[in-house]
């Protein structure tokens, strides 16, 4: 099982888009924006908005199209933040799914400058809640609040997956088992924390790369996940590579790759997030952290 677990490690903002994009296929929606999606291409839009993808299963598209587009959602507001994550349109004929995203906002300097004191200020006044909240609402196994750049509370947790249901579920569908850590400041240094996201790469049986978080494990139940599938979660930006002002690096380190963890490097996100084995992890780019 083992020679299937990798940790990760990597930085995510505490603002998140507050609006959702459904998850799951609808076929009361299907093509219904079409017009929309005219329009965006005629708008020269359809690169920075939209994504198409060719998977058999109708909610396993919607789930990539998420993933691809929470990507392009962010480097649109990659010089501030979301604060409006918009509508998810979709098309899909035959096996062909084109999705896209609309009305979207971002946050404008102004604003992120005049509320980065208060953020900080409600971060140090409410730490453990904050973070709890914060786990919850994206999926999260565990938050800390950290000192400086160490985030090894995070990568020790990551050691702890062996019995749980997701590594089991892993290795029945014959995956590999990582486990991301994001992490952050909220606005000063004092601010800093991690969280853990352990996850599961798998070839589905129609032969597509596929990411399987604890939520997705048939029969999954915990009280302390806010189990709502029409929202953004912390696997939807796990193929995301951008750095923002006062927003959001989603990146992801590799633990003890320096034996001070100030200096833990990244991995490529799509070789992290594709990844079947060490080997091939082995073979990707790395970028340092700073």
């Amino acid at each position: 099982m083992w020679d299937r677990y990798i940790v990760l490690i990597s930085t995510l903002a505490f603002c998140r888009p507050e609006d959702y994009w459904i998850e799951v296929f609808d076929e009361d929606k299907n093509c219904q924006s079409e017009e929309i999606m005219k329009q965006l291409e005629e708008e020269n839009k359809f690169e920075t908005h939209c994504s198409i993808n060719y998977k058999i299963d109708p909610n396993e598209a919607i789930i990539d199209c998420k993933q691809d587009l929470a990507e392009r959602l962010l480097h649109g507001c990659r010089d501030t933040r979301v604060t409006k994550g918009g509508d998810l349109i979709y098309c899909r004929s035959a096996e062909k799914t084109t999705c896209c995203f609309t009305h979207y906002k971002c946050d404008s300097m102004n604003s992120v400058s005049k509320n980065m004191f208060k953020n900080a200020e409600n971060f140090l006044k409410n730490k453990k809640a904050l973070l709890e909240d914060y786990r919850r609402r994206y999926g999260y196994k565990t938050c800390h609040a950290i000192k400086g750049y160490d985030a090894t509370k995070c990568a020790r947790d990551c050691r702890k997956l062996k019995n749980t249901p997701l590594a089991k579920e892993c290795a029945r569908r014959k995956g590999m088992l990582k486990c991301c850590i994001r992490r952050d400041k909220v606005n000063c240094d004092e601010c800093r924390f991690c969280c853990t996201l352990p996850f599961c790469t798998f070839m589905s049986t129609h032969r597509d790369l596929t990411q399987l978080v604890e939520s997705d494990v048939p029969g999954y139940k915990n009280k302390r996940f806010k189990d709502d599938a029409s929202k953004l979660r912390g696997i939807d930006f796990i193929h995301s590579r951008n750095l923002f002002y006062q927003g959001s690096d989603t990146r992801c380190l590799k633990p003890w790759s320096h034996k001070n963890p100030h200096m833990w490097r990244h991995y490529w996100p799509d070789d992290f997030a594709y990844a079947l084995s060490k080997r091939q992890l082995d073979g990707e780019c790395i970028v340092c952290l700073h």
